[in-house]
């Protein structure tokens, strides 16, 4: 017999839903390679983005960047670490944030590669992008990322979802999506 349960998209809020403006991690770098970046993000590497430049409004614990990275703060991280299944498999890579008065470290997210838990099936598609994701093989997972994402997009268990939303994080905001088996 299956268990079955709600699954959130951790997702960053409009700006009319938070109380104060959130800025935006821009990159440093000036070189970027599409196929770098995506020949190498399944598996360990090494992190080619070290320094961001806040823009536009203020440090949150979930920063969304222009490079489309899982930005979390210490205390975002802390709570990812004390959550995460016996089957989930990540790391992180530490980044620094700076404005034009304090520097912060933020963490990357990247979730290693784990094919066999997308339902691609039951999952809906526009071309070969993820619409409305259907997930299987859950079973020891919490935090988890479709193939070909790696963290980018991060999913969570409902269970997870209450921790992450009784801590009041800011920045961050839950989406349901569709109910998962283990």
């Amino acid at each position: 017999m299956t268990a079955e349960f709600d699954i959130f998209r951790i997702s960053h809020p409009e700006p009319s839903k938070v109380s104060f403006p959130i800025g935006v991690a821009t990159s440093r770098a000036t070189e970027y390679s599409d196929t770098f970046y995506f020949e190498k993000f399944e598996k360990q590497f090494s992190y080619p983005f070290k320094n961001f430049d806040l823009k536009g409004g203020q440090f949150s614990d979930f920063m969304p960047s222009d490079v489309a990275h899982f930005l979390c703060s210490d205390r975002f991280r802390a709570l990812i670490d004390e959550n995460w299944g016996a089957e989930d498999r990540y790391e992180w890579f530490t980044v620094d944030v700076h404005n034009a008065a304090d520097v912060r470290p933020y963490h990357v997210l990247h979730i290693l590669r784990d094919p066999d838990i997308l339902d691609v099936e039951r999952s809906k598609f526009a071309g070969p992008s993820l619409v409305v994701p259907a997930f299987k093989n859950l079973l020891g997972r919490n935090i988890f990322s479709p193939p070909n994402y790696a963290g980018e997009v991060v999913f969570v268990r409902d269970s997870v979802k209450r921790r992450f939303a009784s801590a009041k994080l800011s920045g961050v905001e839950f989406r349901k999506v569709r109910a998962g088996a283990d």
